[in-house]
């Protein structure tokens, strides 16, 4: 799925962390951008590479800020994979 910036998403139940957090795809910032592995491939898409090929990634701005599985935080937003997001609309 194509993510655009604006759009509404929720976090898997499955995910490590955030699970069921809803946000809104952002444009990367850049510090983010920078950071870490991975190439930025349009202004919502990074390409991170992993053992098993390329994980693409997208960053969240949350609703509600978020905690790590470590327990730090509070995170505003973060990079998620976007395996772990879908389209969140409203009940």
């Amino acid at each position: 799925m194509t993510f655009v910036i604006g759009v509404r998403v929720r976090v898997s139940e499955g995910h490590y962390w955030a699970s069921g957090a809803t946000g809104t795809v952002a444009a990367w910032p850049s510090f983010a951008a920078e950071l870490g592995h991975g190439t930025l491939i349009d202004e919502t898409v990074k390409l991170v590479p992993t053992r098993s090929g390329s994980m693409r990634t997208l960053w969240i701005i949350f609703d509600e800020p978020q905690f790590d599985v470590d327990g730090d935080g509070p995170y505003a937003e973060a990079e998620i994979p976007a395996s772990a997001l879908v389209v969140w609309t409203q009940q």
